[in-house]
C-alpha cells in the first residue's frame, strides 16, 4: 500500500491470507497523503522476488500519479526490466478520480509480455478489471 510512504501492509505468504480483514479498514488509511506508487511498486517486486513459485502476479491499482512524476519515469524503465527478469505478470488498473492528476507513470511498463495497463472510467469497471486480473492468470494455467 502507498500514500505519503510506501508500506507492506501483509507480507508475502499464501493468498488464502489475502483477506478485506488483512488489509484493514479505512480508519487505517485515514490521513494518508501523497502518492509513492513507484516505490510502493519496488516493495511489491522485491517482494515477490523473495519466492520462488511458479506464477507470480502483481497487480497495480492506482490512479496512474506518483509524488514525482517528472522523476518516475526512468525509475519505471527500471521497474519494467525487474518485472522481467523476475517474470512476473503485471497489470496495472489506473482509475481516475475528481481529484487525480492527469499523470500516468504505471504507462511507462506497457509493451513487454505479461504487462497489461489499462484505464478504467467507472466503479463498475473498475471492479470488471480487478476481477479479471485476479482470475485470468488462473484460467489461462488450467488450458
Amino acid at each position: 500500500m502507498y500514500d505519503d510512504k510506501a508500506k507492506i501492509f501483509l507480507p508475502m505468504g499464501p493468498i488464502a491470507n489475502l483477506t478485506p480483514e488483512a488489509l484493514g479498514t479505512q480508519k487505517d488509511y485515514y490521513g494518508g497523503k501523497g502518492a509513492e506508487l513507484v516505490r510502493g511498486i519496488e516493495l511489491a517486486i522485491a517482494e515477490l522476488g523473495k519466492v520462488s513459485v511458479g506464477k507470480k502476479i502483481l497487480v497495480i491499482l492506482s490512479d496512474g500519479n506518483d509524488a514525482y512524476n517528472e522523476a518516475a519515469s526512468p525509475q519505471v524503465a527500471a521497474l519494467k526490466k525487474r518485472i522481467g527478469v523476475l517474470d512476473i505478470k503485471t497489470i496495472s488498473i489506473v482509475y481516475k478520480s475528481q481529484l487525480s492528476g492527469d499523470a500516468n507513470v504505471t504507462g511507462g511498463l506497457a509493451g513487454q509480455k505479461d504487462i497489461t495497463v489499462m484505464t478504467v472510467k467507472s466503479s463498475d469497471a473498475l471492479t470488471n478489471a480487478l476481477a479479471s486480473a485476479l482470475t485470468a492468470p488462473f484460467e489461462a494455467a488450467d488450458k
